[in-house]
């Protein structure tokens, strides 16, 4: 996993992307999770992460989860939460916001979390947290 950078146009399926992206977009946008936030500007964040689970499961180390909670499952079957973040370390607020919020929530079934920095498109993974 060190050094893994990529970017969008690295997916190969991008239909599969824009599905991925659309269903979690309407869901997050009809639940109380939209915040007044638009449609759009739900999709814009969304796709930010989808982009980072897709390339992940097309190394092949990682399937889509089966509950909409969760995002990836590795080859062991471990649940994996994946974060991408204009960020440089897990040491960012929104991180520890995020580890905290899936620590302590109770809903959480993952053992980890995948980081990656997403800066101007570019994708770069920072660690593999444990949870």
């Amino acid at each position: 996993m060190e050094k893994m950078q990529f970017t969008e146009s690295d997916i190969k399926d991008k239909k599969y992307l824009e599905e991925q992206i659309e269903l979690e977009a309407q869901r997050l946008f009809s639940s109380t999770s939209s915040r007044g936030r638009s449609l759009e500007e739900i999709r814009t964040r969304v796709r930010q992460g989808k982009i980072a689970e897709v390339f992940l499961i097309e190394t092949g180390k990682f399937t889509q989860a089966p509950d909409i909670y969760h995002d990836l499952i590795d080859l062991e079957g471990n649940r994996v939460e994946v974060k991408a973040y204009n960020i440089y370390n897990s040491n960012a607020p929104s991180v520890q916001n995020d580890l905290y919020r899936i620590r302590t929530q109770g809903w959480n079934k993952s053992k980890y979390m995948m980081l990656f920095q997403c800066k101007e498109g570019k994708y770069t993974f920072l660690e593999k947290i444990s949870i």
